[in-house]
C-alpha cells in the first residue's frame, strides 16, 4: 500500500465523486453502488467493544495517523489506505446530501472474518 497521503486520498475522493457526479447527471440510473471497506469504519482496535457500527461512524483515527507517521513506518500504508477510504466515503455522503440524491448512492463494505471451525 503506496504511503502518500496526499496522491492517495485525492485519487480516492476524486474518482468517488467524478463517477458520483456522471452518476447523478444520467437519468437512466437507478442505483450508485459504492464499493468501500471496513476500514473505512474502524480496525479491531475500535470495534472490540461488541458495538453495531453503522453508517455515520468512521475510523477518523486512520486520517491523523496517515497525515502523521513516517513515510518508513511499517503501519503507514495501511493508514493511509484506511484514511483514503474513509474520506471518499464522507465525501460521497456529503455529495449525496448537498445534491439531494439520497436515493441513488447504496454503500457496500467490504470485510473478513474467521470462519467457526467448530
Amino acid at each position: 500500500m503506496a504511503p502518500k497521503f496526499d496522491e492517495v486520498v485525492a485519487d480516492a475522493v476524486q474518482g468517488t465523486l467524478n463517477a458520483l457526479r456522471a452518476a447523478s447527471k444520467t437519468p437512466s440510473v437507478k442505483r450508485f453502488v459504492l464499493t468501500s471497506s471496513v476500514s473505512a469504519v474502524g480496525s479491531g482496535s475500535n470495534t472490540e467493544d461488541g458495538r453495531i457500527l453503522g453508517e455515520k461512524e468512521f475510523y477518523r483515527d486512520s486520517i491523523d495517523a496517515a497525515r502523521t507517521l513516517a513515510d518508513d513506518a511499517p503501519e503507514k500504508g495501511y493508514m493511509v489506505y484506511a484514511a483514503s477510504k474513509t474520506l471518499a466515503e464522507l465525501e460521497a455522503w456529503k455529495f449525496v446530501e448537498e445534491n439531494k440524491v439520497s436515493s441513488i448512492l447504496e454503500l457496500v463494505s467490504s470485510f473478513a472474518c474467521e470462519a467457526d471451525s467448530s
